[in-house]
């Protein structure tokens, strides 16, 4: 029986192993014979022994243990080729998302912690990384044809001889800006440099140069070198977003320039109620420092009423196309006593009928010796591509010197002038395509009134910052020369500007 039994086993045994596969190897288990020594078993009882039973076994339980050894390790093979796959695709998925991560600028800067950070947003910067110091350099220019008929003789120059007309190119306004913060953002500089070829001084020189620092909510001071706060087009309509080609003739002529000194300025009721007052070495003597001033400073301010909110003083035209009306009022004053300034204002006086020469009625004088005191009143309207502005000027110089220039040519008497415009756009191609008309004079100086009148129009190619203007004036008599408007004292012209803008802002 145990003989039988044994021989069962065995059989059952070799066909239990023989079938072990791993991948595509079959490996083959030796039989009982093979594994002993090629014994067969006997067909009888009485030719074996227990004991070479008991051996048999032994040997068989020897190597079932050594297959299992060897069915462990195949298996643990067959794990680590799985684990391998795996940790592939998860590594190249890490790998990726890693990759993605670091695409982002912000998150990438905040592991890094850069020093400096650099790039473009409407001009070029440059900041720290803890946001404590920022400068953005961009420019602006304008290159402008300016064409002039002359109508009469011109008793500016010797001689009552007529001028010749003129034609030609100028880039106008070509400025760098520096703009930025410093320690704070409350604590704000601007450093604006100009070349022009349209006016004496053709080379590249500082323009403006001023600290703004905010000291409350809503109100600022700022002090250094820019233009005193009176009147609405000349200091609060930039240079370039205006509706004309250039300033009115008007403006021209009252503005009192750029000096250098302190002001404040913000907000009485924010978003409601402006102010801006200041106090300077004078007048249109920006070039001055303490050494080349007297001891009176110049005082000047003004203050505007937003009665309906929304209106941008910084954009004469109505280019974002206002869907509810905005309207702002506001006025100026300004008053300087020029005891013994190097430069100042050049005051308009009128030459009577019996002295002048032909066509022409203006003279100017200087404001040493002078006391002056101005006033402004302007207003200005938006509604959905429609944009109104108008202001008017008064002006009173009176003579407490009697040595000053103004005695000597006016004979001493007070003088006074008065001067305004009105002008209207409207935009045709809303946001892309403008036309515009106005009307101005300055009058009081005499028995004459200078007129202007103008129109023209602007197609906005990418808003301001490219922009093609053009504008037919005619001035007659104008009582100041200007260089950059392009108006000369006395004349009467016809004059026709053309001009591409372009700026990085």
């Amino acid at each position: 029986m145990k003989k039988w039994l044994l021989g069962f086993l065995g059989m059952g045994f070799v066909l239990g192993v023989s079938g072990v596969s791993v991948g595509q190897e079959t490996q083959q288990v030796p039989t009982l014979d093979q594994t002993l020594s090629g014994t067969s078993l006997p067909a009888t009882a009485g030719e074996s022994s227990d004991a070479a039973t008991e051996d048999r076994l032994s040997k068989m339980e020897r190597m079932l243990q050594k297959q299992n050894e060897e069915l462990e390790i195949l298996r643990k093979q067959l794990t680590i080729q799985d684990d391998n796959k795996l940790n592939k695709a998860r590594s190249d998925e890490i790998r990726e998302m890693v990759k993605e991560i670091l695409a982002d600028e912000e998150f990438r800067n905040q592991i890094y912690q850069p020093t400096l950070q650099a790039g473009y947003d409407k001009g070029f910067y440059i900041k720290s990384a803890d946001d404590k110091f920022y400068m953005k350099i961009f420019g602006r220019s304008q290159f402008r044809y300016t064409g002039i008929e002359r109508q009469n003789r011109n008793r500016n120059v010797v001689g009552n001889v007529r001028q010749h007309d003129t034609s030609g190119f100028d880039l106008t306004r070509l400025r760098l800006f520096f703009n930025g913060w410093m320690w704070t953002k409350d604590l704000k500089y601007s450093l604006i440099f100009e070349g022009s070829t349209n006016n004496d001084e053709a080379n590249i020189k500082l323009k403006y140069y001023y600290l703004d620092y905010k000291y409350a909510p809503h109100h600022y001071v700022q002090l250094g070198k820019f233009l005193l706060p009176f009147g609405k087009q000349a200091v609060h309509a930039s240079t370039y977003n205006q509706m004309f080609v250039d300033y009115s003739m008007p403006t021209a002529t009252f503005t009192p320039g750029d000096s250098i000194g302190v002001m404040g300025h913000g907000e009485i009721i924010p978003s409601k109620w402006g102010y801006s007052i200041g106090l300077f070495n004078g007048a249109s003597n920006g070039q001055d420092g303490s050494n080349r001033s007297d001891s009176k400073f110049a005082f000047a301010g003004r203050t505007v009423y937003h009665v309906l909110p929304g209106y941008d003083e910084g954009d004469e035209v109505d280019l974002v196309f206002h869907e509810k009306p905005a309207l702002d009022v506001g006025a100026s004053f300004m008053y300087n006593q020029n005891k013994a300034d190097s430069h100042g204002q050049s005051l308009v006086y009128g030459i009577s009928d019996l002295i002048r020469d032909g066509r022409g009625g203006y003279g100017t004088s200087s404001s040493l010796g002078t006391d002056v005191l101005q006033f402004g009143a302007d207003v200005g309207f938006k509604y959905r591509g429609l944009s109104i502005s108008a202001e008017y000027f008064v002006r009173s110089v009176s003579d407490d010197a009697p040595w000053s220039q103004w005695r000597a040519l006016t004979g001493g008497n007070n003088g006074s002038a008065q001067g305004g415009y009105i002008q209207a756009g409207y935009f045709i191609i809303p946001k892309k395509l403008d036309i515009n008309a106005r009307l101005g004079g300055v009058w009081g100086l005499g028995d004459d009134i200078a007129m202007e009148e103008a129109i023209g129009m602007n197609y906005y190619i990418k808003g301001h910052s490219l922009k093609l203007s053009a504008d037919i004036t005619h001035v007659d008599e104008c009582p100041v020369t200007n260089s950059s408007t392009g108006f000369t004292r006395n004349d009467d012209i016809w004059m026709y500007r053309v001009q591409i803008q372009a700026t990085m802002d």
